[in-house]
């Protein structure tokens, strides 16, 4: 083998082992592979990550959002990672993580992910998670959900939510916030 081949070999591996060259996930990440990324206090999601994780990431993701036993701002971080895979199990996930003895914030987070994975591509599914929201017992799910119905630009869901914003106490803080 030649001194360039060496040296070749030698730059690429240092390259490979720093992160600085990529290589493809071939494997679903595991928890502690994943948890770096939702870390840190100023965290935002970076736009390389779902190539940086892999595409069953979102495996590992569902797994860290049902885990009550980790803080829930790396829970709702990955539910928030969610929306980067809209693939239909992770519709089904973000489909049934509201349901019921849920905590507020994680039912919110859900219906945000699946707004913004799936709205453009499936608004009727999107539409459906969100109405059956408008009757959830926190007035901020509430809310989003109306958000997310005064998004979808369809007849349907343009009429639910001037049918249900009439329910809404006028002048109250929630009628408010569904206008804003």
């Amino acid at each position: 083998m030649s001194s360039a081949s060496r040296l070749f070999i030698l730059i690429a591996a240092t390259l490979v082992g720093t992160g600085l060259f990529a290589t493809p996930a071939l494997a679903q990440p595991t928890v502690a592979e994943v948890l770096p990324h939702l870390q840190g206090y100023e965290w935002s999601p970076r736009p390389d990550l779902v190539d940086r994780l892999g595409p069953d990431a979102d495996l590992t993701l569902m797994t860290i959002a049902q885990d009550a036993q980790r803080h829930n701002f790396l829970r709702f971080r990955a539910i928030h990672l969610l929306r980067l895979y809209p693939s239909e199990r992770v519709a089904a996930f973000l489909e049934q993580l509201p349901g019921a003895g849920r905590e507020a914030g994680l039912t919110r987070r859900a219906l945000e992910s699946h707004a913004a994975a799936f709205s453009a591509t499936q608004p009727e599914r999107v539409e459906r998670l969100a109405s059956d929201l408008l009757d959830h017992g926190d007035p901020h799910v509430r809310i989003q959900a109306a958000k997310t119905l005064r998004t979808l630009n369809t007849p349907s869901a343009a009429a639910l939510y001037r049918q249900r914003l009439q329910r809404v106490a006028p002048g109250s803080w929630e009628h408010a916030q569904w206008q804003e």
